[in-house]
């Protein structure tokens, strides 16, 4: 039974890291590779050259050039920020949207590890997301949706930092961390607006908790982003 058992996990293993091979062998040949490879690519890389060269990227339908972005414009400004470094075609991008999977595959280590301690639930949990088939098709791609989902987890593990800062009464780290993650979350609705989950997650999560502070957090958020 033992040996059945680790046979099962080998073959787990095994799976997840040809899926990890996969993923990351995609995201290396996009950086490579100077056409698009989705049709959404090249609109996301236009509006990124606009700002890029000053030029505004919310325009009325009603006149030349009738185009107007449909994306909120955090992931566009910091791509149009690297194209000085890297030039004005996908690779700025590209590099954007790889690093932000990276980067929540690494938080979400983090939290398993922390939660289970266990290294093997943590790379299992990372494993898991990066060799998702939904993460393989986009880290190639300069799209906004991984950047977006980085700056949401990125608010997930604030306020998961959050609630452990308040209780271990560390309350002047805790204050820190309620405004990182909801400057977070800000930054994903700024990012593409749809990602609305994680910011209304964490409005429950604070409502069990706190309903004060959950109200402060909604209209907080609510104010600042409609202000914007």
């Amino acid at each position: 039974m033992n040996l059945l058992i680790r046979l099962a996990w080998l073959a787990v293993w095994l799976g997840l890291l040809v899926c990890l091979a996969l993923t990351l062998w995609l995201g290396i040949v996009g950086l490579t590779y100077p056409y698009q490879l989705d049709y959404g690519e090249g609109i996301v890389l236009w509006f990124a050259r606009q700002l890029a060269h000053g030029q505004p990227i919310y325009l009325k339908p009603d006149g030349v050039p009738h185009a107007s972005s449909n994306y909120p414009p955090v992931a566009l400004v910091l791509s149009a920020a690297l194209m000085p470094i890297f030039g004005e075609g996908y690779v700025g991008g590209r590099l954007l949207n790889f690093a932000s999977a990276l980067l929540v595959a690494a938080l979400i280590y983090r939290v398993a590890h922390s939660e289970t301690r266990a290294r093997r639930a943590g790379a299992l949990a990372a494993l898991f997301f990066l060799g998702s088939p939904y993460i393989y098709h986009w880290i190639p791609l300069f799209r906004v949706d991984l950047i977006g989902l980085a700056f949401a987890f990125g608010g997930v593990y604030a306020l998961w930092q959050w609630e452990r800062r308040t209780m271990k009464d560390e309350r002047r780290i805790a204050i820190l961390y309620f405004f990182l993650f909801a400057f977070s979350f800000l930054l994903s609705l700024y990012t593409k607006h749809s990602l609305i989950a994680a910011p209304l997650a964490a409005f429950l999560a604070l409502w069990q908790r706190e309903r004060r502070l959950a109200l402060t957090f909604a209209f907080a958020l609510g104010a600042l982003g409609g202000a914007l």
